[in-house]
């Protein structure tokens, strides 16, 4: 029998100040495994703290590499990921309304990577010292 997957996952209310446009805060350490991703009708605002990330629209479906940053816009299905090592990830849940006021309209979350100018000094995010430039 395989061993079950250590995950930790905790959400925390945002800060006062930014509460009308945060719906919540985000942590995820996993051991890497594939794991799906349920819908939400909310955009994430994602940042790798470790692990190499893998993303795929279908279980069956080609991998996408991930990069320190990314946007995740509102999902129309499960979406699926793993990781190379130890992941831990970090997230805010946006409303919808301040996705689109801070990154511009994204597109519908299909199954299609999200595109590579969501994150940037463009927008005024910086990750790290490296662009969102990851999705290949």
């Amino acid at each position: 029998m395989p061993a079950l997957p250590q995950t930790r996952f905790i959400t925390a209310a945002p800060p006062a100040a930014i509460t009308q446009g945060v719906f919540e805060l985000w942590q995820l350490e996993d051991d890497g495994r594939l794991h799906a991703g349920l819908p939400k009708p909310y955009v994430e605002v994602v940042v790798s703290l470790s692990g190499v990330h893998w993303w795929r629209p279908a279980l069956e479906g080609a991998e996408h590499l991930y990069c320190d940053a990314w946007v995740t816009p509102i999902q129309s299905g499960s979406r699926y990921a793993r990781a190379v090592g130890r992941g831990h990830l970090i997230g805010a849940r946006l409303e919808p309304w301040a996705a689109l006021a801070l990154l511009g309209p994204l597109p519908p979350g299909d199954g299609t990577p999200p595109p590579r100018r969501a994150l940037g000094r463009r927008r005024g995010v910086r990750t790290g010292g490296r662009l969102a430039r990851g999705w290949q």
